[in-house]
């Protein structure tokens, strides 16, 4: 039981190797709250990809500088552009 009072089944270290786990909710759902619960528990890294959006901006890359042309718009950024910048996250080693 962890100390928020959740109880957390016990599972073999490596468990979730390889496997990339997707929560899908409407906003304010409680993903990102359930989401970082989850890796706590067991070890996994927890992306965002607002964070991550934010973070290419911040460090000035050039997906980054794409981004934030749709963004000072005021527009959903494409598809394609989310996917590069999902790809190129988790292509890093954690």
């Amino acid at each position: 039981e962890t100390s928020d009072g959740y109880s957390v089944p016990s599972l073999p270290v490596g468990y979730f190797k390889g496997c990339i786990i997707v929560m899908m909710g409407p906003p304010a759902s409680g993903k990102g709250t359930q989401s970082k619960r989850v890796a706590k528990s067991f070890g996994l890294v927890h992306l965002s990809i607002g964070d991550i959006i934010r973070d290419e901006i911040k460090r000035g890359t050039e997906l980054g500088a794409q981004v934030n042309v749709y963004m000072s718009r005021g527009d959903l950024v494409s598809d394609e552009l989310t996917l590069r910048i999902v790809l190129d996250r988790v292509s890093r080693e954690d």
